[in-house]
């Protein structure tokens, strides 16, 4: 179901981010640390992909998988 956008609840372009960096997983089978997922989805280098983690309270060094 498609909800117009009228309708919808409205998202801050923060609160995109924080799920994006949350949700974040990697695109193959293997498992890799949650910083180096985020710097893939982001195009950024580790130190900023990091950070973005711990901004958004996501432990940069939590082992995600697909």
């Amino acid at each position: 179901m498609i909800i117009p956008v009228e309708q919808g609840v409205e998202l801050s372009d923060v609160e995109l981010l924080r799920r994006a960096v949350t949700y974040t997983r990697p695109c193959g089978f293997g498992v890799i640390s949650k910083w180096r997922a985020v710097s893939i989805m982001f195009g950024v280098d580790e130190a900023a992909a990091q950070r973005l983690c711990k901004r958004f309270g996501v432990d940069p060094d939590k082992l995600v998988a697909r």
